[in-house]
C-alpha cells in the first residue's frame, strides 16, 4: 500500500514538472476568504492513494463505480479520476471534514461528488467568457494566473495537452516549495 501512495505521489511531481513546459491554466484562490488552503491540502495527502471519501472512481472520463466510501480503499492503478479529485479537494465532500470548502457543483447526481471534466472545472472556477457552453461564465472562485510561483500549497494546476494527447487534466498543487 505504502508503494502505491508513493507511486501516486510521484505520479503528481511529474505531472507538475510537465507542466512547466505545458502550463495552459494556473489557478490561484488567494483573494478568496471561503477558500481553505490548508484543508485542501490535507484532503490531497489524506486521499492520494485512496478512492476519493464520497466512494466513487471515475475508471474512464464517462464510467464511475461507486461503493460505500467506509472503510477507505486504496484507488485503482488507473482511471479518468484527476478532476473528481481536485474536486473534493478543494470543495466539500459531505463524507469529509477535510477540503477547501468551495461549493463545487455536481452534476452527476447519485453519490458522485463534484466535477469529473477539467474542462468543466476550469469554467466552473474561473467563469471563463470563452467556454459559455457550460454556463459558468461570471463565477470568479478562481483566478487565472501566468507562473507556478504566484501560487501557494492548496492551488490547482490545469493544463491542456490538446494539441499532445487529446486530455485535458488537472492537478492539485500541494508543493510546499517556489520553483
Amino acid at each position: 500500500m505504502k508503494r502505491h501512495k508513493y507511486n501516486r505521489i510521484l505520479l503528481n511531481t511529474l505531472l507538475i514538472l510537465v507542466l512547466i513546459v505545458f502550463l495552459h491554466k494556473g489557478i490561484s484562490f488567494a483573494k478568496i476568504s471561503a477558500y481553505c488552503h490548508e484543508l485542501a491540502n490535507t484532503y490531497a495527502f489524506a486521499f492520494c492513494d485512496l478512492v476519493c471519501s464520497d466512494g466513487c472512481f471515475f475508471r474512464t472520463c464517462t464510467t464511475v463505480e461507486c461503493r460505500d466510501p467506509f472503510p477507505p480503499r486504496t484507488c485503482p492503478t488507473f482511471g479518468c479520476d484527476c478532476a473528481h479529485f481536485v474536486s473534493c479537494c478543494i470543495g466539500n465532500e459531505p463524507h469529509s471534514s477535510y477540503g477547501g470548502q468551495l461549493p463545487v457543483p455536481c452534476r452527476w447526481g447519485g453519490k458522485v461528488y463534484g466535477e469529473p471534466s477539467a474542462e468543466r472545472l476550469y469554467a466552473w472556477l474561473t467563469g471563463d467568457p470563452n467556454l459559455p457552453e457550460y454556463g459558468y461564465v461570471g463565477n470568479k472562485y478562481g483566478r487565472r494566473v501566468d507562473s507556478v510561483n504566484q501560487l501557494k500549497k492548496g492551488d490547482v494546476i490545469i493544463y491542456d495537452l490538446k494539441g499532445y494527447s487529446g486530455k485535458t487534466i488537472t492537478v492539485q498543487f500541494i508543493v510546499d516549495t517556489k520553483w
